[in-house]
């Protein structure tokens, strides 16, 4: 398929790209993160027929924290090196003309969501590159998913989980999504939760099918409704979107320099065709 725009995860590609391996300049500063992602996204831009792309970051806020505060917990301290090469990696996007947004108070799962929808009107095919299963929801005849080596569309999604995509939030709300701390309805698994599923025609609120078909208790039935808060994407919220007004102080010479970009120096008109 021909997709004319590519949605970025932004915080994942950086956490993939930090920890796929290590790297350092002559003067000993990490770099990994900056070289990684830089050709990662060129890789993806040609890969798929130069497409508009537009990365999606999260803001410093996260509402669903204030639901849940297990909400995806970070493993470890963000260190100061990953923090400076985010802010730097940022810049040289922005300076490269690349299209970035981000909302202060949601992910950038909200933020791409939103982009996905069909209200914004963005050009379709439209690809999400990300490995985070919720996006699954959002697949349809026109949104896939790519997960750096497989297209993801419909028939996918039900191969793995047995259900419908729309469906998901309520698959993940059942089952729990260790991943992101979301604890599953106590005695619920892969299969119920396919069966469960299944048996839901769409005539009422599924909480309300909970409760009054499947009998769950009123315990099990707020964590569902939590979960769900958690793990749905609405297509009707609305973050406010912001692009990045940064300090271009740190100019993209510099910063080419800095991260000893000798190559992709040499290389930067094909790099800013992603962003024209």
């Amino acid at each position: 398929m021909n997709y004319k725009t590519i949605l970025i995860d932004g915080p994942w590609l950086a956490y993939r790209c930090n920890s796929a391996f290590q790297l350092k300049t002559s003067t000993g500063k990490e770099s990994q993160l900056i070289h990684c992602g830089l050709r990662t996204l060129y890789s993806i831009f040609e890969q798929f027929n130069k497409p508009k792309m537009i990365v999606c970051w999260s803001g410093a806020l996260n509402w669903r924290r204030q639901i849940e505060s297990t909400y995806k917990p970070y493993k470890s301290p963000l260190s100061s090196s990953f923090k400076e090469q985010m802010q730097d990696f940022k810049i040289l996007l922005q300076s490269l003309g690349m299209i970035q947004y981000y909302s202060q108070e949601h992910e950038a799962d909200d933020v791409i969501a939103h982009l996905a929808c069909d209200s914004f009107h963005l050009p379709k095919p439209i690809l999400i590159y990300s490995i985070d299963k919720d996006f699954h929801q959002l697949v349809d005849k026109f949104t896939h998913q790519y997960d750096g080596k497989n297209i993801i569309e419909k028939s996918n999604v039900i191969e793995k989980f047995g259900v419908i995509p729309k469906h998901i939030p309520y698959y993940l709300s059942l089952v729990g999504d260790l991943a992101d701390g979301i604890i599953g309805i106590s005695g619920i698994g892969p299969k119920t939760a396919v069966r469960i599923i299944s048996g839901y025609n769409g005539d009422r609120d599924f909480d309300f099918y909970l409760d009054f078909s499947m009998g769950l208790s009123p315990n099990q039935i707020k964590r569902f409704k939590t979960n769900l808060k958690l793990i749905k994407l609405p297509c009707e919220l609305t973050p406010d979107l912001k692009s990045f007004n940064i300090d271009k102080s740190a100019s993209l010479s510099y910063l080419l320099k800095k991260y000893e970009l000798n190559q992709i120096e040499t290389e930067l008109p094909k790099y800013k065709e992603m962003g024209a």
